[in-house]
């Protein structure tokens, strides 16, 4: 029985230290995990927001692309024109748990050049219209964004 009156309890601290230990190791290890999948979600926004920029840009530039240039041209130097919505399958679409891709692009006639180079359709070199298209995707409730600006020239704009 004197031997238990002569402990002092060491171990009880010990016990208590390495706990401490491991609780703290725990938490960190939570909180950068939850840093990491803020990181993984913000690079898919990101990948989201470019390709959604890359295919409205497609898109103004492909089927509607010519009656954008006329109407771009129509408008005068430097004033945008607003790529309408039929162009895009949808204005908005939605990608995943509620939140959507909104996608819209404007054309705009920047100039027109003395002489254009000789192209795959004409040889010869003649006046050109010099066009940009911004191009822009949205990740609504999201705040993520991308933009995109392609310059391109006409020979023609008729209908």
């Amino acid at each position: 029985m004197k031997t238990l009156k002569k402990q002092q309890g060491a171990v009880l601290f010990f016990a208590i230290g390495l706990l401490l230990i491991i609780t703290i190791i725990g938490v960190s290890t939570v909180s950068i995990s939850g840093i990491k999948t803020q990181v993984a979600g913000n690079s898919m926004f990101t990948m989201l927001t470019y390709q959604g920029a890359e295919s409205a840009l497609a898109k103004s530039l492909s089927g509607g692309a010519k009656l954008s240039m006329i109407k771009a041209a129509e408008l005068g130097v430097g004033v945008p024109y607003t790529v309408p919505d039929s162009v895009f399958d949808s204005p908005a679409e939605e990608v995943s748990g509620g939140i959507t891709l909104s996608q819209k692009a404007t054309v705009t006639k920047l100039n027109l050049l003395v002489q254009c180079p000789p192209s795959a359709l004409a040889n010869s070199a003649g006046d050109c219209y010099l066009f940009e298209t911004d191009a822009q995707a949205r990740l609504n409730s999201t705040g993520a964004r991308a933009f995109h600006v392609e310059g391109w020239a006409s020979r023609k704009l008729s209908n």
